[in-house]
C-alpha cells in the first residue's frame, strides 16, 4: 500500500500548479490549469480555506458540522483533515477537547460500539439523520469517535463519504476548498 499526499501533486506544465478535481460518484479525477480554473463558473460551489495546521500539515478544513440525531439539530466547529482513507463521512478524536466537549453536552445522543470485523471495539459511532458541513447535507451519515489519533491536533478526519457525495476542487495554491 501507498499513500502520497494530495498536494504534493502538481501540473508540470501549468508551472506546477496544484489543483484537483474529484468526483468520486463520477469516477474523475482530474488535474487543473490555473486558465481552467479561472474559466469555471464557481459561484454555485461553496467555498473554504485550506490550512495546514495539523499533525505532519496535513491538509484541512474549518468548518461547523451540523448533526442531525434524535430529532435535534448538533454543531461542532472544528478543523477537520482531508482524509480519503477514512471510510466513513467524519471520524471524531475523542481526545481532543472540542470534541469531549460537544459528547458531554449533548449526552442524550444515541452512541452505540464501532467493531472491527474481529469485533474488537475501537471507538463508537453516531447514526445520524443527517449530517452537514461545507454546505453539503448527507442523509444517514455515520460519524465515528475513535481512541486513535492521539497525534493528530484537529477534531477530526474528513472521510470518503463526504467525497462520494459531492465532487470537490482542492485548489493548494491557493488554499481553497470548493464543495458543489
Amino acid at each position: 500500500e501507498i499513500s502520497i499526499p494530495l498536494q504534493y501533486f502538481y501540473n508540470e506544465a501549468d508551472n506546477g500548479s496544484s489543483i484537483m478535481y474529484i468526483d468520486l460518484a463520477g469516477g474523475h479525477l482530474d488535474m487543473y490549469c490555473r486558465d481552467h480554473m479561472n474559466s469555471l463558473n464557481l459561484k454555485e460551489w461553496n467555498v473554504s480555506r485550506i490550512n495546514t495546521r495539523t499533525y505532519m500539515d496535513m491538509p484541512a478544513v474549518k468548518t461547523v458540522m451540523t448533526i442531525r440525531e434524535g430529532g435535534r439539530d448538533r454543531k461542532l466547529k472544528g478543523n477537520y483533515v482531508i482524509d480519503f482513507g477514512n471510510a466513513e463521512m467524519m471520524a471524531l478524536f475523542n481526545h481532543d477537547k472540542k470534541v469531549q466537549k460537544f459528547l458531554d453536552s449533548n449526552s442524550d445522543m444515541q452512541l452505540q460500539d464501532a467493531k472491527t470485523p474481529g469485533g474488537q471495539v475501537i471507538g463508537q459511532i453516531i447514526l445520524s439523520d443527517e449530517c452537514t458541513l461545507l454546505g453539503k447535507t448527507i442523509p444517514d451519515a455515520v460519524i465515528l469517535i475513535t481512541r486513535t489519533g492521539s497525534k493528530f491536533t484537529s477534531q477530526g478526519l474528513l472521510g470518503l463519504k463526504f467525497f462520494l457525495a459531492a465532487p470537490v476542487i482542492l485548489d493548494f495554491d491557493r488554499s481553497r476548498f470548493y464543495v458543489k
